[in-house]
């Protein structure tokens, strides 16, 4: 419960809902109260102008209306679909607010996010690819569920839990309100900050990351745990990932256990068709520091009385076992085949194309 008293001309903002509202000359006083319980409480006013939509609002300044649209929306469906695939959102409404570009960041408390005005609401949109403010506000309210209903314990991974699951989480949103290519977009600019931030000298395995110092631990568990989740969710299915995810905050919402990484890797364990290619899945991308790298060593096409026979000879130069597509392709037409190249090894892979790739 928090009481707070402010010049009448701000709109203030706190956790939960506001319950009570009084007016005393030139002085406002409001009561919020939580409906549900919460780990953090967060206070901010502004002088604001508001859009509400299903459950949600956004807080801004009057002048600020080019991106208020988008962020909206954004709000709506993070809420409404993150209900359905982890746990139904428990309290009342979920509000953005902006402030001022002090610091150019989002912060993701309980029922109220804190929102810079140079990250989002001032932001020009590109007129193609997902815009930054959507990709944002998707991001800070996925915390509402990694962070604060499941909030893990201090302990090595713990991030991956916070940071590495909200990238996740909207990688899910975006491939299904904003189409595949938006989400293979995001997946590829966390791909690239990864590879340009990481030192292959410092990188420790996400299981072993405490807490992030500098920018290669934060970039693995942010970006990389991300990815790997994704894949993780491949390997599983994505019905099952998400009954192993809602399963997993339910056992710890309001456990004064809090989880850490091997919780949940504990959690989605029974959910594997294969218990070995789970364990090796886990060695690979929890427990060690492995990155792929491929290359064509030889491809060669022959017509045939089927079509085109294309044989090709991958090579992964890098490190760690993992399957990779091959396509061969004429124009917007393309035959695809998957091979599977150890570290250090080569593999033949051959397929067949009822065109004549180019």
């Amino acid at each position: 419960r928090m009481e707070v008293t402010a010049p009448e001309d701000y709109t203030v903002n706190g956790a939960g809902r506001k319950t009570r509202e009084t007016h005393d000359g030139p002085r406002t006083t409001v009561v919020w109260e939580t409906e549900h319980p919460v780990r953090f409480l967060n206070l901010v006013a502004g002088r604001w102008v508001s859009r509400k939509g299903e459950g949600v609002a956004v807080f801004h300044h009057p002048a600020h209306t080019h991106n208020v649209e988008a962020i909206l929306k954004a709000l709506e469906v993070s809420r409404r679909r993150f209900s359905e695939w982890f746990r139904p959102y428990p309290w009342k409404e979920l509000r953005l607010s902006e402030f001022p570009d002090h610091a150019t960041r989002a912060r993701g408390f309980p029922t109220n996010i804190p929102f810079s005005e140079g990250i989002g609401f001032l932001t020009r949109r590109g007129e193609s690819g997902i815009d930054l403010p959507t990709v944002v506000t998707v991001h800070e309210a996925a915390h509402q569920w990694w962070a604060h209903l499941l909030t893990p314990g201090r302990a090595p991974g713990a991030d991956v839990l916070l940071e590495g699951m909200a990238h996740y989480s909207t990688m899910l949103l975006l491939e299904a309100e904003y189409g595949s290519q938006a989400r293979a977009e995001f997946a590829r600019n966390l791909e690239s900050r990864y590879t340009d931030e990481r030192r292959a000298d410092a990188e420790r395995p996400l299981m072993k990351i405490l807490e992030a110092r500098g920018a290669t631990d934060e970039t693995a568990v942010q970006d990389k745990g991300a990815w790997v989740m994704w894949m993780l969710d491949d390997l599983l299915g994505r019905e099952a990932t998400l009954k192993g995810l809602r399963s997993f905050i339910a056992r710890f919402e309001r456990s004064r256990d809090h989880p850490a990484l091997q919780d949940l890797i504990e959690e989605l364990r029974p959910l594997a068709g294969s218990n070995a290619a789970y364990d090796a899945f886990v060695d690979q991308w929890f427990q060690d520091v492995v990155l792929p790298e491929f290359q064509i060593r030889d491809a060669r096409v022959e017509r045939g009385a089927g079509g085109w026979t294309v044989t090709a000879t991958i090579a992964n130069v890098g490190g760690g076992t993992m399957s990779v597509d091959v396509a061969a392709i004429a124009g917007d037409t393309e035959a695809r085949t998957s091979v599977t190249v150890p570290s250090g090894a080569e593999a033949v892979a051959v397929w067949t194309a009822p065109f004549e790739p180019e």
